[in-house]
């Protein structure tokens, strides 16, 4: 480094500048706030002309003197400036030269360029062969953005080729920020702010009043690259066609792509603004300006009117481009991350690549352009190719090298794209498919018709999807009374039930003439079709009741006889019950009714010789089997229509997949636990139609968790399936402790919390499931399922919440807004179609139609089911849960899924239970524990954003139940304890929380008697202007802390304890002290800055400096 003194004067900074330098003063240390390119060179390189030409052009930028110490205190350095020797890496020797120069610069990235008053970038010139160097271009933010570094290159790259032609180089045209900082500053004293002004509030709030969606990767999601397989000839001929510019075509794919990622029709994303009129043109600086473009995406409408639209709203942005993005946030209040001003960004990088110069070919490959706080996709021109790069926040640096081969990027990886590693990298191939779609769509086309395909996923334990898979599907296995009567007749003598609570056990001989008694009598009293509700307490008769139904082809509604008297005249009313079985003894097996009021014996039949044949009785499969009641989002509960067929394929399925394999021919002793009025019951009830011993245990039991334990154990059950909530309890009480008899455990209904499907996997030679299966599709649809003799863990899926795969006679499909399928490890909606799915609800044709849509992958006329739960394709293939589509939260401009916060809150220590719900728009927890509630929340930040902590945590002894095992609701009490976040002020305990508080009264201009040891600075009135400030005072006093300490510890008593004694020698890089007032800045903060430190305020507060950062500043 050649410069020895600053200069005194603090240099003019354009707004971009003043905010970066602000926001990487709040995040000391981040490596985020750097820029980089490798400029690849191939051909004839001679190293000393090309370092001599890189730092001529860097010596000529008047800017690139500027330094920045570790307080912000910003000066240009005398002497030479800017200049610094060009470093040259020798990695000629390497086995794999690029993959060392990708780590070296991936080094550099992580690395960062930070403040400390030293020069803010660095060049490097690797050497990969005599005919391949990469230069190396990294550079602070401070100084540059993306297109004022390809600024910087070109120059450089010309002076090399000028001297090698030995031909005089053209002077520098490069100017100073002085002029761009003139014309700022004039623009805002200007009639034309105003307008711009008037203009983005409009915006704003017709984005608003849509609702349109903003965020969509808040969290890390890796990287990608590649290539489109859209041209630019194809681009550029669509556009003609089109009548509008190939950008135009570009900005319509992203938001499309972003409309099906996040789920919602209207849309804001970001567009990156060169700002480049006028004197910025040829100032190598940052003046980069991101603002917001609101997108309708209506499925219906034509390609022309969505083209039309987008490319209007480019204008009119690029018209009103002057407008500072920080000043806009401000205005809108859309400060922080928690309400992000805009969502995914898209940078159309309008410039070419250099292609050749001289005797030498160039390709530039972007590393970092600055802070990326959501999706950011890039798009550039080479040669005849658009090639993009992804990153999303958190990401490692180095986004569009890959490790192996020539000119990374240049040819189309086929395997990621089929297969994508990370929701960045599916994000840019989406954008890719749409782009593609686009280009060989007429105008007339719907937009919808743009998404992907609708592809099932392939069933549980098979491979790909085929027509002969389909068709499998769609063969017809044997109904319910089938298997009944073969089981009869093959096990007569086999015990089928035993009603623990009666001391009953009845074979199947037995079982079957109970059953055959009541159907008869069914029969005999009501038409085949006819609704049945059952109101049959939980017993043996409840079980041979509902059997008669179905044998005999009436349809059965099991109801439950505790629940209050309207509640089953409701119910029966809906569904229409011409008959109401209350007990089904062989002697009266029919009870009052309006339909049905006598209570006649069954017919003459009581022997057990030919109760295998009185089973058979005509069917029609494709009538309805049973109702299932749901709850409504309208408070009216919805009945689910199930046919005998759909049925009969959920009974082939398991008695393939899961019982023959577990049974091997033998008889299972099953446990029956669930209420026979929730589906679920299904999936042990089967076993009566398989020939095993199926114990129904009573309800009590099932309330009791130490009683149920002890019922497995006394009879030695080998299947139990319950709900996870259920199971957490039974684990407790030693279910599993040694010696027990469990074969096999499955649980279902709800979400399986990662924790505990990783106890199960724990269990050596023990069979372990999780199903999924919404009502609507016949009790189970998606399985996970850990054989008996599988490996003892499964790491690759704890903890990912995965729901497995499709049963073999279900389609999954994982879809967007537009029905189209989305890519692996992106959230989209399942929908399930197959022989499985449900009729309808009996009586709502209107929410039928909704909810059963129709199914383009299927036969003619067949239709798929809705569910509104959000999934992920995992890496493997497997589905992820990832919540609800239509239960969500909206939670300060945030959709919030609160099984994310349920499983952030039992990371902690203590928590057992946990449930989170939205109230009066807030999140509020109920776990069950021992800390108090508001230690809870506050350990809540250490684990969760900030827009996930819950503002309210609630210590119950016990999380209420439904009688299926599901979290109930409605249950939870509403006398929640207060909001945590403001207190009686303690008084200040310490010397330095003295201290600390007569600072902050000063600068906040407070009575000391209001601030105490628990006051939070930004509740008493502190942003960051005063935070700055506060620094400053106590580094005066002799005391040292940072702005990033006030965000990270907030009020006075934490922030007091960090402060120490501060070296009062210690100055800046040219002597001076580094609170002096004659050598700092204007402390007032730029509308940059306050963007990014609202942003801090929100996160910072509950993770160490080290973690997530400031939400907005313009990157390239």
């Amino acid at each position: 480094m050649t410069h020895s003194h600053h200069t005194r004067s603090a240099p003019a900074l354009t707004r971009s500048q003043e905010g970066v330098v602000h926001a990487q003063l709040i995040e000391a240390g981040s490596a985020r706030y750097t820029v980089g390119e490798a400029v690849e060179l191939r051909g004839p390189v001679e190293l000393p002309a090309l370092a001599a030409a890189i730092e001529r052009a860097v010596g000529e930028v008047p800017g690139w003197a500027l330094r920045v110490d570790a307080d912000g205190v910003t000066a240009m350095a005398g002497g030479s400036g800017a200049g610094q020797v060009c470093e040259v890496v020798d990695l000629r020797a390497s086995p794999d030269p690029w993959a060392a120069a990708t780590e070296v610069m991936a080094q550099q990235m992580v690395q960062g360029l930070s403040f400390g008053g030293q020069a803010l970038h660095r060049q490097r010139l690797l050497m990969l062969a005599p005919d391949r160097v990469v230069w190396l271009a990294a550079a602070h933010h401070v100084l540059v953005d993306g297109y004022g570094l390809v600024l910087l290159v070109r120059r450089a790259l010309q002076l090399y080729a000028d001297g090698r032609a030995g031909r005089a180089s053209a002077p520098t045209r490069f100017i100073g920020v002085e002029a761009i900082v003139a014309a700022e500053r004039a623009y805002e004293a200007s009639a034309s702010h105003d307008r711009d002004r008037e203009y983005w509030l409009e915006v704003d709030r017709r984005a608003e009043e849509a609702g349109a969606a903003r965020a969509l990767l808040r969290t890390a999601g890796g990287t990608g690259s590649g290539v489109f397989a859209t041209s630019r000839a194809d681009l550029d001929a669509a556009a003609d066609r089109l009548g509008h510019t190939w950008p135009d075509l570009l900005a319509v794919a992203h938001a499309v792509a972003v409309s099906r990622l996040a789920g919602h029709r209207d849309v804001v994303t970001g567009i990156p603004l060169m700002n480049r009129l006028g004197p910025a043109a040829l100032a190598p600086t940052s003046v980069v300006n991101i603002l917001p473009l609101h997108v309708h995406v209506d499925p219906g409408a034509s390609v022309a009117h969505l083209v039309a639209q987008v490319a209007e709203r480019l204008r009119a942005l690029r018209r009103h481009g002057r407008f500072r993005a920080e000043e806009l946030a401000r205005l809108t209040g859309r400060v922080s991350g928690d309400a992000p001003l805009v969502g995914a960004e898209l940078n159309i990088k309008v410039f070419d690549q250099p292609g050749r110069v001289g005797d030498l070919d160039v390709t530039i490959h972007n590393l970092a352009e600055g802070p990326v706080d959501d999706l950011g996709l890039s798009v550039y021109r080479h040669d005849r190719a658009l090639m993009w790069s992804a990153t999303a926040p958190g990401s490692a640096p180095v986004a569009t090298l890959r490790a192996a081969g020539a000119n990374a990027g240049a040819t189309i990886d086929a395997a990621s794209a089929a297969s994508p590693t990370s929701p960045a990298e599916a994000a840019g191939h989406l954008v890719g498919d749409v782009l593609d779609a686009l280009v060989r769509a007429e105008a007339r086309t719907p937009v919808g018709a743009l998404a992907a395909p609708a592809v099932p996923l392939p069933p549980l334990g098979a491979g790909a999807l085929s027509p002969s898979t389909i068709a499998d599907a769609a063969q017809s296995p044997p109904t319910v009374a089938t298997l009944l009567a073969r089981t009869v007749a093959a096990h007569p003598e086999r015990i089928a039930l035993v009603d623990t609570a009666h001391d009953t056990r009845l074979s199947y001989a037995d079982l079957a003439v109970r059953v055959a008694a009541t159907a008869e009598a069914l029969t005999a009293r009501t038409a085949a079709g006819d609704t049945v509700a059952l109101e049959v307490p939980r017993c043996a008769d409840a079980v041979v009741a509902l059997l008669a139904c179905l044998v005999s082809g009436r349809v059965a509604v099991p109801l439950d006889p505790m629940w209050p008297d309207s509640r089953r005249a409701e119910l029966r009313a809906g569904v229409g019950a011409g008959c109401t079985l209350e007990s089904a003894p062989m002697s009266s097996p029919v009870s009052e009714s309006p339909a049905c009021d006598e209570r006649d014996a069954p017919g003459g039949h009581t022997g057990r010789d030919d109760a295998a044949e009185r089973l058979q009785l005509p069917i029609d499969r494709h009538a309805i089997a049973y109702v299932i009641h749901t709850s409504g989002s309208t408070g009216r509960p919805k009945g689910v229509a199930v046919s005998h067929d759909a049925l009969a394929h959920f009974l082939a399925h398991h008695r393939a997949e899961t019982f023959a394999p577990l049974a091997d021919g033998q008889s299972l002793r099953v446990a029956q636990t669930l209420p026979l009025e929730f589906d679920g019951s299904w999936d042990t009830l089967q076993g009566l139609f398989l020939g095993h011993e199926v114990h129904l245990l009573s309800r009590e039991v099932t309330r009791d968790p130490a009683a149920t334990v002890a019922q497995v154990r006394a009879h030695a059950l080998e299947f139990l399936d319950t709900t996870p909530t259920v199971l957490a309890a039974l684990l407790d009480e030693g279910l599993l402790d040694a010696g027990h008899s469990l074969r096999m455990v499955s649980v279902g209904g709800e979400a399986c919390p990662p924790e505990l499907w990783a106890r199960l996997l724990a269990e050596r030679g023990l069979q372990v499931a999780n199903f999924y299966g919404p009502t609507e599709t016949c009790v189970d649809a998606v399985g996970l399922v850990r054989p008996a003799a599988g490996p003892p863990t499964g790491a690759e899926i704890t903890g990912r919440g995965s729901i497995g795969s499709p049963l073999r006679s279900v389609r999954a499909l994982v879809l967007d807004p537009h029905l189209g399928s989305v890519p692996p490890g992106v959230v989209g909606e399942l929908y399930l179609a197959g022989p499985q799915v449900a009729l309808g609800y009996l009586g709502r044709s209107a929410l039928t139609a909704e909810r059963f849509v129709a199914d383009r992958t299927g036969p003619p006329g067949s239709r798929m089911y809705r569910t509104g739960d959000l999934v992920v394709i995992g890496p493997d293939g497997l589905l992820d849960y990832r919540g609800r589509a239509d239960d969500q939260v909206k939670v300060r401009g945030y959709r919030v899924e609160p099984g994310e916060v349920e499983a952030g809150l039992r990371r902690l220590a203590g928590v057992r239970q946990a449930a989170v719900v939205a109230r009066d728009g807030a999140l509020v927890a109920y776990v069950v524990a021992a800390e108090p509630g508001t230690q809870l929340r506050d350990a809540a930040r250490d684990v969760l954003p900030e827009h996930l902590v819950p503002a309210r945590v609630v210590v119950l002894d016990a999380l209420p139940r439904t009688s299926t095992g599901k979290l109930d609701v409605a249950a939870l009490p509403l006398d929640d304890e207060a909001p945590t976040a403001t207190s009686p002020a303690l008084a200040p305990a310490t010397d330095a929380e003295r201290a600390l508080a007569g600072v902050l009264a000063d600068v906040l201009a407070l009575s000391i008697a209001r601030i105490g040891g628990d006051s939070d600075f930004f509740a008493l009135g502190g942003d960051s202007i005063s935070a700055i400030k506060v620094v400053a005072a106590l580094r005066r006093a002799g005391h040292h802390t940072s702005v990033g300490a006030i965000f990270t510890d907030r009020t006075l008593a934490r922030i007091a304890a960090g402060i120490t004694l501060a070296d009062t020698t210690e100055g800046t890089a040219d002597g001076s002290s580094a609170g002096s007032d004659a050598a700092g800045p204007d402390p007032r903060l730029t509308a940059t800055q306050l963007a990014s430190v609202h942003d801090l305020i929100a996160r910072r507060s509950r993770r160490p400096r080290s973690g997530r950062q400031p939400e907005r500043t313009p990157r390239a």
